[in-house]
């Protein structure tokens, strides 16, 4: 029998992730980035709690994990992987390569993200 295991981001959008992660940077006081990181985490605990409430949480159960939203939030913890060794920079060379564009055609990639996703940053 195949156990069923649904993933984390069917639940917390990565954009909505980006936007917490985007108020933070926002400010430099740190009393108010942990205020804004505390609440994120006590509405993920609160809504997985409702959540699984009638279900038994160990080892075995199909319960999801916080672990790839922490993946993401401390990536110089994240020991399950080894790094890529690319920079920023590379990043975007070889993504303009894969797509077959300069990085400097800016509007070739307006035009694709348009055409991607057309409310895109609206």
């Amino acid at each position: 029998m195949e156990q069923s295991f649904c993933s984390i981001e069917s639940e917390i959008p990565f954009r909505d992730l980006c936007s917490i992660l985007r108020a933070c940077a926002s400010t430099r006081n740190q009393a108010e980035k942990r205020r804004i990181l505390g609440k994120f985490f006590h509405c993920w605990r609160e809504r997985f709690k409702r959540k699984y409430e009638n279900s038994v949480a160990n080892s075995n159960s199909s319960v999801e994990s916080f672990f790839p939203i922490l993946r993401l939030l401390v990536p110089k913890l994240d020991n399950a992987r080894g790094p890529i060794g690319l920079k920023e920079v590379c990043l975007v060379e070889y993504c303009c390569k894969m797509i077959n564009t300069d990085k400097f055609n800016f509007k070739f990639l307006e035009h694709a993200r348009q055409k991607i996703h057309p409310n895109y940053g609206n």
